[in-house]
């Protein structure tokens, strides 16, 4: 099976994104799962940003929406197993013109990155980390990096092995490329390397 996103239903009142499940041998359309594009700041030709992540271990797909709606989707029906609104739950900005990144699977976890402006301590903007658990949606632990960045950024994170730890590594909006610990979200280390956000996905060799 091959699964992407895509813009849907484009020009009309009724448009909105979708993922949608192929036939790897014949392209066949198996079933498309649906979703609204609300008003956004998000730019029609950037509908259908970014990647579809799916696990074996739960059969299921994971996608971030234009509009910051996270779905988990069964990678064999199609269906809705959860989904979360991360612009009305987390404050996630609206990926600053749809630059959407994708989700992180690391053992239980699922995790996604974005601008958010929260409330109490979370207030000030902040390129944040959000795990949840990937079977049932509940959120597990948040990060983030430094308050005030001056851009968004959708740089891929990469999961790695370092002298025994595993990190999840990215570039952050801040400036800078950052390590965290994936099982709790605890900051490892940060390189200051830039005065505007990081776009490009670090290499760890």
């Amino acid at each position: 099976r091959l699964y992407t996103i895509q813009r849907a239903d484009e020009g009309t009142s009724e448009e909105a994104e979708r993922v949608v499940c192929l036939d790897a041998a014949t392209g066949e359309t198996l079933w498309e799962n649906r979703y609204n594009v609300w008003l956004s700041d998000v730019p029609a030709e950037r509908v259908g940003w970014t990647s579809v992540v799916g696990d074996s271990e739960t059969g299921n797909v994971y996608v971030l929406g234009a509009c910051g709606l996270f779905l988990c989707i069964d990678a064999k029906s199609g269906e809705t197993v959860w989904k979360t609104p991360l612009h009305e739950q987390y404050g996630l900005l609206s990926t600053y013109g749809g630059r959407t990144t994708f989700p992180v699977i690391h053992e239980d976890l699922v995790i996604i990155s974005g601008i958010l402006i929260n409330w109490g301590e979370y207030a000030k903007p902040n390129h944040r980390l959000i795990a949840f658990n990937k079977r049932t949606g509940e959120p597990v632990w948040m990060s983030g990096t430094k308050d005030l960045p001056e851009d968004t950024t959708y740089s891929a994170p990469s999961l790695v092995t370092i002298d025994g730890q595993r990190q999840l590594i990215l570039g952050a909006g801040d400036g800078a490329i950052w390590g965290f610990q994936p099982r709790t979200g605890k900051p490892l280390w940060h390189y200051d390397l830039s005065r505007r956000g990081i776009y490009a996905t670090p290499l760890v060799v």
